[in-house]
């Protein structure tokens, strides 16, 4: 079996077919894949976040097995969101708070945390009530709009969108609000801070992903038998004109040739826009309609920034 992307998603993969005893073998483009990349100055870089929150227990549990969790991850952490004009508001751990109803409790928990906005101010944003009850009816409609208009069309306080709830957006989502769908964030706001309060809860990584967490899941996956190749690019997927079943995958070496791994199941870990390369560049993805729809998403490319 192939894996291609030495992400999250690539290694996890990896891991959970290698400790069934499959033989895996994981390819990636970078040069490093689950270890440190450094830039031509010599500074680390990491793609994504370095937040693990309440909801991710599938990574929680599978730091708890390779017995890392707590030397890679903090305690459950207050956090600090910042606008243009400094600090605004400190998160609050919701699991060590009184569990109250849904919303008085994210309201009177978080209210002596903020340092600047009003009462007033905070208190326009429930003026989103029914667009939260109305969303589920009409989902187009919403979805149609910004979520930056639907703050203006509700009468949601400038102060509070400008100073809290665009620098939340850009920091949770990576993306400025003019481009965020509407009925989306409403959806993602219900079920992460209305239905389940302590989802916002966080624990952060105590340096860098590579060295803390993905090394230490490389080595489990080498130890058990199966392969991690770094610096091999996928450049065709190998497919049996008669069965039509998957029988391998070309890659390119660092050496500049190429290499055929057999197999009978590929799994392709990546991202969108990794994603999007691929069925551009390889011929058996470009022919699959299903594969060719991936073609009308979008995505953000995060960087961790310390």
């Amino acid at each position: 079996m192939v894996v291609v992307g030495g992400g999250f998603a690539g290694l996890g993969a990896a891991y959970h077919l290698t400790g069934q005893g499959y033989n895996v073998t994981l390819l990636d483009a970078s040069p490093n894949p689950g270890g440190i990349i450094k830039d031509a100055k010599g500074n680390n870089i990491e793609a994504g976040v370095k937040g693990f929150w309440f909801q991710y227990g599938n990574i929680f549990r599978l730091l708890s097995e390779l017995g890392i969790k707590d030397s890679a991850l903090t305690p459950w952490s207050r956090s600090s969101f910042f606008s243009s004009n400094g600090r605004e508001v400190d998160s609050v751990v919701f699991q060590e708070q009184l569990r109250l109803p849904t919303p008085l409790g994210q309201f009177v928990h978080t209210l002596p945390t903020f340092t600047r906005l009003s009462v007033s101010d905070r208190l326009s944003l429930w003026r989103l009530g029914f667009a939260l009850v109305d969303y589920q009816s009409d989902y187009e409609k919403y979805d149609s709009m910004s979520v930056a208009d639907l703050m203006k069309s509700n009468g949601v306080s400038p102060q509070l969108y400008k100073d809290f709830l665009e620098p939340l957006l850009l920091a949770m989502l990576m993306a400025p609000p003019e481009s965020l769908s509407a009925a989306a964030i409403i959806g993602t706001f219900d079920f992460l801070a209305l239905g389940h309060q302590a989802n916002f809860d966080v624990k952060w990584c105590r340096g860098p992903i590579g060295e803390k967490i993905l090394t230490p899941l490389v080595e489990t996956i080498m130890r058990r038998g199966g392969s991690v190749l770094g610096a091999h690019r996928m450049e065709e997927l190998v497919i049996s004109e008669e069965s039509g079943q998957v029988m391998g995958v070309v890659a390119s070496t660092p050496a500049g040739s190429t290499r055929l791994f057999e197999c009978d199941a590929v799994i392709l870990a990546v991202g969108v826009k990794a994603l999007q390369t691929l069925t551009r560049k390889v011929p058996a993805l470009g022919k699959s309609e299903q594969f060719r729809r991936v073609m009308n998403l979008r995505a953000s490319d995060c960087v961790a920034v310390r």
